[in-house]
């Protein structure tokens, strides 16, 4: 291969370099740039529930479940039973997040 060959692939390559390098930065301005179209919906957080499971009580109490069962037994915290869907399943038992919060004030 003779002289001017080699500079010309040299050429190439620098030029190929280039145009990758454009690329990239191209492709990161475009990343940053807004979207057309519709706007982005604002995110709305989801509402809190008024009835929460047992197990949903103990983390927020920061005790095992079989603590929160103890404390709906004892009176000390209602709870309501959900009847199940299905005949002859067993009922699911939901506890009122206002009831919960009113007794941690209480302790």
């Amino acid at each position: 291969m003779d002289k001017a060959n080699k500079l010309a692939i040299e050429a190439l390559l620098l030029a190929a370099k280039q145009l990758v390098i454009e690329v990239r930065t191209l492709r990161k301005s475009l990343a940053q740039a807004p979207r057309r179209g519709r706007p982005p919906r604002p995110v709305t957080p989801a509402p809190t529930p008024k009835l929460i499971r047992p197990s949903e009580v103990a983390v927020t109490l920061g005790v095992g479940k079989t603590k929160v069962y103890e404390l709906i037994a004892s009176g000390a915290l209602p709870a309501v039973q959900i009847p199940s869907r299905t005949p002859g399943a067993r009922a699911d038992m939901r506890v009122r997040r206002a009831d919960v919060d009113a007794w941690i004030a209480k302790q």
